[in-house]
């Protein structure tokens, strides 16, 4: 479809956000830390919801540092656990 090479990429799963997809905006810096008015990204609801849900502190901070740099992300250096987290399989 010509209109999804409009649509933002999830930098986490690399699936495009459509229109019609769930998104939510990710903080690069913990709202709880000041990051209320920082710098997001914006990523697929379920990734951002699973990303929270999955990883520690310090996994987020490693991944906000990618996620800032405009860099496709794996979490824990390893696509298998974005793909489960994001629920997509990969062929």
């Amino acid at each position: 479809n010509l209109n999804d090479m409009d649509d933002p990429i999830c930098p986490l799963c690399l699936r495009s956000i459509a229109a019609n997809v769930a998104q939510s905006k990710h903080h690069l810096i913990p709202k709880l830390k000041g990051g209320k008015t920082g710098e997001t990204v914006l990523l697929r609801h379920i990734c951002h919801k699973e990303i929270h849900a999955s990883l520690t502190e310090a996994e987020l901070a490693n991944l906000s540092i990618g996620l800032k740099n405009g860099q496709p992300i794996s979490i824990r250096a390893s696509q298998t656990n974005a793909d489960k987290i994001c629920g997509k399989s990969r062929k």
